[in-house]
């Protein structure tokens, strides 16, 4: 028999329906009275095209479970050129008979509305062209965007500077664009923010954190991910601490948001993400079912997501309802799996 086992973290934003999107939450330490408290959440707009209770609207975020959000994200545009452009027309605008969810987006209320630009899809390169020749004609345009759009701000998603085809001079290039955009988008009155890894290489080698944190509103920080099916083995998708003298000792949470606060990024700036995704594993030997247990490939594909090695919430309820999971929890990890 084949054994699976799931790594979650689960938002408080999703933990009353089991049928919400996959998103990203994140809140800073900033004092929940002071009106600089953001709990920044994500919309991925390709849910719109998922089948069945997989499906996700704008009309969603609108609701009960959406109370604690004080920033939404509509996730994702992308770059032509210098320019900010739809990745998806006929989702993104109503034309011809689209979609329009940017437009939906645009009329939710009470919340600020933030538009994120990049993302894995779009890759480094587009990134790295601009930044290193157009970056006003960029920061200009992304301002213009939003105001078309009529949302808040931007959110930067490089993924990711100096790797995936970019280039060394990425890391001064990526302070050098968010310059220009900083002064484009205070003289517009607009939110900027970037969506940053904890990677060790990336950081080293494309992020000049103190120089990023003087230029942006926020930094989403996204700690988690620490295992997946790229890792040979089960382990924690995002654990609050590590282990001392393991392979866990610096894959954690705590150790990812203490390495950006000893470079001199304000607490202030810092907006950790908080993912409802859960990795899945097959394992090798099912005699073994704890972190750290072998496996080459990643658990069955969901039903919405159809992504095999992870499985968004609202699989992992249904899921656990139907096939009587079996949950444990890591004391040493603070972490909990489902087999």
């Amino acid at each position: 028999m084949t054994m699976w086992v799931a790594g979650l973290l689960l938002a408080s934003l999703v933990t009353e329906t089991c049928f919400a999107a996959t998103t990203t939450t994140g809140a800073t330490t900033a004092p929940a009275d002071d009106g600089t408290r953001r709990v920044v959440c994500y919309w991925n707009s390709w849910s719109f095209y998922r089948k069945g209770k997989g499906k996700s609207t704008v009309q969603k975020l609108d609701t009960r479970p959406t109370r604690l959000c004080t920033h939404f994200v509509y996730n994702t545009v992308g770059i032509r050129g210098a320019e900010v452009v739809s990745l998806d027309p006929w989702n993104d605008y109503s034309d011809s008979g689209g979609n329009g969810n940017l437009r939906r987006f645009a009329n939710l209320k009470r919340r600020k509305l933030l538009v994120a630009v990049g993302g894995q899809s779009l890759g480094s390169v587009p990134f790295s062209r601009v930044a290193e020749k157009h970056r006003k004609e960029f920061a200009e345009s992304g301002a213009a965007f939003c105001r078309e759009h009529r949302v808040d701000g931007l959110v930067l998603t490089w993924h990711y500077p100096a790797s995936g085809g970019g280039r060394p001079e990425d890391k001064e290039n990526f302070v050098l664009l968010l310059r220009e955009m900083k002064a484009a988008f205070s003289k517009a009155k607009l939110e900027l923010g970037v969506d940053l890894s904890v990677a060790r290489e990336i950081v080293t080698n494309g992020y000049n954190l103190p120089e990023i944190a003087k230029n942006v509103d926020f930094m989403t920080v996204n700690a988690f991910d620490y295992w997946g099916v790229w890792s040979g083995r089960t382990g924690p998708v995002a654990p609050l601490h590590g282990l001392s003298d393991t392979d866990y000792t610096t894959a954690s949470v705590t150790y990812s948001i203490n390495s950006y606060l000893k470079t001199g990024v304000p607490r202030s700036k810092i907006v950790l993400a908080i993912t409802t995704l859960g990795r899945t594993w097959t394992l090798n030997d099912t005699s073994n079912i704890g972190y750290g247990a072998q496996s080459d490939e990643g658990g069955p594909a969901g039903n919405y997501t159809l992504t095999p090695g992870a499985l968004g919430y609202n699989e992992l309820c249904e899921s656990m309802k139907k096939d009587k999971w079996v949950v444990n929890y890591d004391k040493g990890l603070k972490a909990s799996y489902a087999v």
